[in-house]
């Protein structure tokens, strides 16, 4: 097909700065889209723009074309909407409740229905029925400091009763900075988190902007679902004259919106949008409104919805998408969506069918899709600073300003000028020139002056201590001529990043210097750097635990149980602390199969010598730390073999070596047989206690006979040397009674300088004892170990997915095959990644701790940077949209910190000090 070598592209896409609505990176999208072969991908996250930065530069990392967007709910219908159909009734009334009257009649100005008569309290009145008059009610008394709700609850609401939604992409520049300013005024117009998107509103920024209809949450796919199509005309007309058109792409910038989910009325829906567009004159586009990257990321998807409105999968299954068809698709896979697929010529009881009003929209759509991609550019201009501004005197300059005032704190700072001061001085106004951060180095001055006549406490910190600019502007308190101090530390005309001031301010009073700097510089000038709230291991655990339907007691213990603050190593910690050892036992572990397999292996490990018959290793007990326990043999003193009483709790004829940290039913079974074992065999080689003993020279024949047995029966049968270890001899040798070998001792059994690589005559070690069974022995501890997993190093079974391929690339300065070095190279361990694919399949705890990890780094929310905050010379709003923050008076913009360097927004850090 023709249109499907034009370029592809999907301009319908949320991520997880939808917060809890989408369920992939900016990333993961921008490789998957590569992966599709889409050429161009818009980024349309509800009700802001906070992952528009990021998306951009991993979309130019991949080599994929960014598309800025975002997807607005309005408060209020295009057309007067008496019945309801558009804003349900319910939602409406809701919004308003509590605000004044003055709210709900600013928003009936603002294009909402008419005819309506409110209440005193801005509310509508009770219906009337049954021939009794509607009830009134009276505006409810306020007590003194009330103020409205600075959040709204959207639990449990469904998006079909919340406002229509809209798509609005960014052409280039101008489209970028009006959906900033867009976003901004419908933020700070509405409360934390519920922005207020009106048509009074939209109508005053849509330069350079691209609309389409959106989903079937739209007004205008809401008004065909209930059969309204004279109010869906009426309202796509009055989208379509607020749109620019693009040159060759139709009479207006306004797109009807085509999407095929296999539901059962999308047939219906698209032969009805296609029908509409075509008697207006519109163009259509093709989109999959994709939340996802992948379909298997659909669980995760669902998980995030339940936990956006606090219920559990299966209490808020009808708040979930109805199936996996919303993830990015291919153009080729969108092709083979068209409704009512036509009938062909040639094939039995199948006639020819002329195209479809709905298909011929759908193959215009997927063309124009690519059309709108490729028109579409966006440049952010990440490599331009973005510097702040200070008004200066009259016939002054921000240079010629900073310079006097910098020579006046000089004379008053030193005294006298020395030609070192002077010299330094005019070094580093050089470089401030140069760099243009003389009104940076003016703003922090001003807050320093501000804080002295308020009597603030305040100080600047940090690498600003490095320069005499600082010093002299009285920011920092220390002398860098007296203390030699580098002032390239500070600023470096070879850095990529510039500097931030970091300054002190008293906890106590550094709200006036905020309010300060707000009055003077501006709202429009100033925001706060907003902290990204990520899930982390705890709140993954619990948010995750509640969403798939665990025991609140059990995700509280799970919860507290952890130690670690990254959500992919949540597997790790549990498996190293005991009370969780029953959720990982592998099927069969701790059976009677498994049992009969360690007794009828115990065996092995006897013939070896390297472990007793309780199962533990015989090492030294001595404090010397070397050779074997020599000196506890039948020939031994009886005080040293003497009965230990057995511990008080341990019942008789039970070992008080069982139910240690490492033992398991299996382990727990065998060391009661060989108990009973040894009682029946009474072996001469036992104290008096049961335990067995062995002399040196004992150890060495058996181990020897071992080896023997082992090198002849695999036909190479090979002379051993007599081991460097020495049998027992007098308690003098051996410096006392039950003692390890003497230092001379030890001094002959040990190898020639000469012979290091323990294969000499005069060196044996002896060998690890073999598993029994299925599991190997601790040479710790002695005890029976759990079967060994195939599983990667957070313990995730290895089954999902097959080991990553290990990179060939020759290292930086090295060469191929380059012979490694004696001298060890210790880097930083790569973090865990979660595993892919479904999880079906899984056991409820392993899709617990699987989602867990996959939700690790998933933003939640904003919140305020602890003193992060941007004074620019344009107006902030064209260049980061802002929001309302929490506390009252304090604006964000939605961007954090590492956007800002991206975006080279020079930021200033008014910090607390206590």
């Amino acid at each position: 097909m023709f249109y499907l070598r034009r370029m592809a592209a999907e301009l319908h896409c949320h991520s997880h700065f939808s917060f809890l609505d989408g369920a992939s990176s900016v990333d993961q999208l921008a490789e998957r889209a590569v992966e599709l072969g889409l050429e161009a991908l818009a980024l349309t996250d509800h009700q802001g723009l906070y992952g528009a930065v990021r998306f951009v530069a991993a979309a130019e990392e991949v080599g994929l074309r960014p598309i800025v967007g975002l997807e607005v709910e309005l408060q209020d219908p295009a057309v007067p909407d008496p019945a309801g159909l558009v804003v349900p009734p319910g939602r409406l009334a809701g919004r308003h409740r509590g605000r004044g009257p003055s709210a709900a009649r600013g928003w009936l100005d603002a294009g909402g229905p008419a005819g309506e008569d409110l209440q005193v309290d801005g509310s509508r009145p009770r219906p009337a029925f049954d021939g009794q008059p509607a009830r009134l009610r009276a505006a409810r008394p306020r007590p003194p400091g009330y103020r409205d709700v600075r959040r709204e609850d959207l639990r449990g609401i469904r998006d079909r009763e919340r406002g229509p939604h809209l798509i609005l992409l960014a052409r280039d520049a101008t489209g970028y900075r009006s959906l900033c300013r867009l976003v901004s005024a419908a933020q700070l117009a509405g409360t934390k988190g519920v922005p207020r998107f009106s048509q009074a509103l939209l109508d005053e920024h849509t330069e350079g902007l691209i609309g389409l209809s959106g989903c079937r949450s739209s007004e205008i796919a809401r008004r065909l679902l209930a059969g309204d199509r004279v109010g869906a005309a009426t309202a796509a007309r009055r989208y379509a004259a607020r749109f620019a058109p693009l040159d060759g792409l139709g009479e207006s910038g306004f797109f009807v919106e085509l999407q095929h989910h296999l539901l059962p009325d999308d047939d219906f829906l698209v032969a009805e949008l296609a029908g509409l567009a075509r008697e207006l004159g519109l163009p259509c586009v093709v989109t999959n409104d994709a939340h996802y990257a992948r379909p298997e990321d659909r669980e995760l998807q669902d998980v995030l919805v339940s936990i956006r409105h606090g219920l559990s999968l299966e209490a808020g299954a009808a708040l979930r998408r109805p199936n996996g068809e919303y993830g990015l698709r291919s153009a080729a896979e969108l092709a083979a969506l068209p409704p009512g697929q036509p009938g062909s010529a040639g094939q039995p009881g199948s006639a020819w069918q002329p195209e479809s009003v709905g298909q011929a929209a759908w193959r215009e759509g997927l063309r124009l899709a690519g059309e709108i991609g490729a028109r579409c550019r966006v440049e952010l201009e990440f490599e331009r600073y973005r510097f702040p501004g200070f008004e200066v005197p009259p016939r002054e300059t921000p240079f010629s300003h900073l310079e006097r005032l910098c020579h006046e704190g000089a004379r008053r700072r030193y005294q006298p000028m020395t030609p070192a001061v002077v010299k330094q001085l005019a070094h580093e106004l050089e470089v401030i020139e140069r760099t243009g951060l003389a009104e940076f180095f003016l703003i922090c001055w001003d807050l320093m002056r501000f804080a002295r006549e308020r009597a603030i406490p305040a100080q600047g910190r940090g690498s600003a201590g490095d320069s005499i600019v600082a010093y002299a502007l009285g920011i920092t308190r220390v002398d860098p001529i007296r203390h030699g101090l580098l002032f390239e530390r500070f600023i470096n005309e070879g850095r990529t990043v510039y500097p931030d001031v970091d300054i002190d301010f008293a906890s106590s009073r550094r709200e006036e210097v905020i309010q300060y700097v707000y009055e003077r510089y501006g709202a429009a000038h100033t925001g706060m750097v907003c902290n990204l709230v990520t899930y982390r291991a705890r709140s993954a655990v619990r948010e995750v635990g509640y969403a798939l339907g665990f025991p609140r007691a059990l995700v509280d213990r799970v919860a507290k149980a952890l130690e670690t603050y990254d959500a992919v190593m949540v597997r790790r910690d549990l498996e190293a602390d005991g009370g969780f050892a029953e959720f990982f036992r592998v099927p069969g572990e701790g059976s009677d199969a498994a049992a009969r397999a360690a007794e009828a292996g115990a065996g092995a490990a006897e013939d070896r010598a390297f472990v007793d018959r309780m199962g533990q290793l015989r090492y030294p007990r001595s404090g010397n730390g070397a050779g074997w326990d020599a000196g506890a043999g039948r020939d031994a003193d009886p005080a040293a073999t003497a009965v230990t009483a057995a511990p008080r709790g341990v019942p008789r004829g039970r070992s008080d070596d069982e139910g240690g940290p490492g033992d398991t039913p299996a382990s727990v079974a065998w060391l009661r047989a060989e108990q009973a074992r040894t009682r029946g065999r009474g072996d001469r080689d036992h104290d008096h206690a049961g335990r067995p003993v062995i002399t040196l020279a004992s150890s060495s024949r058996t181990l020897r006979g071992a080896q023997a047995r082992e090198m002849g029966s695999a036909g190479g049968a090979a002379e051993l040397g007599t081991p460097p270890v020495k049998r027992a001899a007098s308690s003098v040798e051996l410096g006392g009674v039950g003692s390890g070998p003497s230092p001379t001792a030890l001094a002959s059994s040990w190898p020639d300088h000469d012979d290091v690589s323990g294969t000499g005559p005069m060196f044996a070690v002896p060998e690890a004892p073999g598993p029994i069974g299925r599991r190997a022995i601790d040479p710790e501890t002695g005890v029976l170990l759990p079967p060994e997993r195939r599983s990667d190093r957070l313990g995730r079974p290895a089954r999902w997915d097959p080991p990553p391929e290990r990179s060939t690339a020759v290292p930086a300065g090295g060469f191929a095959g380059e012979v490694a070095s004696s001298v060890a190279r210790v880097g930083p361990e790569p973090r865990p990644e979660p595993r892919s694919g479904s999880t079906v399949g899984l056991s409820p705890w392993e899709r617990w701790l699987e989602l867990c990890a996959r939700i690790d780094g998933v933003p939640r929310h904003l919140s305020i940077h602890t003193g992060g905050m941007l004074v620019t010379r344009a107006p902030l709003v064209d260049i980061a949209p802002l929001e309302r923050a929490t506390m009252p008076g304090r604006v964000v913009v939605q961007y954090d910190k590492r956007d800002i360097e991206t975006l080279k927004l020079i930021k200033l850090d008014l910090l607390g000090l206590r």
